[in-house]
């Protein structure tokens, strides 16, 4: 998104605000004026009190990480859960929690990456049960943590481990044997692999300096193995 259209989105949301302050002020207004008495649900319905309710936040995604989200499928849905923080104003470990709600059907234009929609209920904090809760700002750059469906029936490995090419160094019968494998995740440390390695294979963790199907190996038993067992299970990304 380019500046210009940052901005632009600034001065609609401000602008948008404002109406809806100006409608406020309206609604109550007209509730004064009302002789009858209103239940809680009612005067807030009057009162326009959910209109203020929600801020958007803007997220990129790598276009492989879409198919781990989830999106509503139907108004009222609800779609894949959101941490969101404000590295430049928040304290460590603060965060706002969010949903995603839709996908934007255009790149981001400069990174080339998806981007999403994660809408942020009462924003400015303003509601009791948030009042701990730092306000989320408009037009401020926050990073938001979107966590994707889980991931079924895959092992777990170091990404340095995976090779060039998806490929793993495993030790067999003494002998190395380059593998392809298929990698369904990658996060900051860890690749997700679903096929071409299992919990009873020797992942072979060091450099060599010749890498030949089949040449010879041996481990170093004077020294911390340098092989390791891949780690089976799940995962919630």
């Amino acid at each position: 998104m380019t500046e210009r259209e940052k901005k632009h989105l600034g001065e609609k949301a401000i602008a948008a605000l404002n109406i809806e302050r100006g409608r406020q002020d309206v609604a109550r207004q007209d509730y004064r004026l009302a002789e009858e008495e209103l239940s809680a649900e009612n005067k807030a319905l009057v009162l326009r009190e959910p209109q203020l309710d929600t801020y958007w936040v803007i997220a990129t995604v790598p276009l492989s990480k879409l198919r781990r989200i989830s999106f509503p499928d139907a108004p009222g849905g609800k779609g894949s859960p959101v941490r969101i923080h404000n590295r430049a104003a928040w304290a460590e470990g603060t965060f706002r929690r969010g949903r995603v709600d839709t996908l934007v059907g255009a790149l981001e234009e400069e990174t080339r990456l998806a981007r999403v929609l994660v809408t942020v209920p009462d924003p400015l904090a303003i509601r009791e049960k948030s009042s701990d809760k730092p306000p989320l700002m408009i037009g401020a750059f926050v990073e938001a943590l979107i966590e994707g469906d889980k991931i079924e029936n895959v092992v777990r490995l170091e990404r340095d481990y995976v090779r060039e090419g998806d490929t793993l160094w495993v030790m067999k019968d003494g002998k190395l044997e380059i593998r392809e494998v298929e990698v369904v995740f990658r996060d900051a440390k860890y690749a997700y692999i679903e096929k071409g390695v299992n919990e009873s294979d020797l992942v072979v963790t060091t450099n060599l300096s010749t890498v030949t199907q089949g040449a010879e190996l041996r481990r170093r038993e004077a020294e911390r193995l340098p092989e390791e067992k891949p780690e089976q299970g799940s995962r919630d990304q």
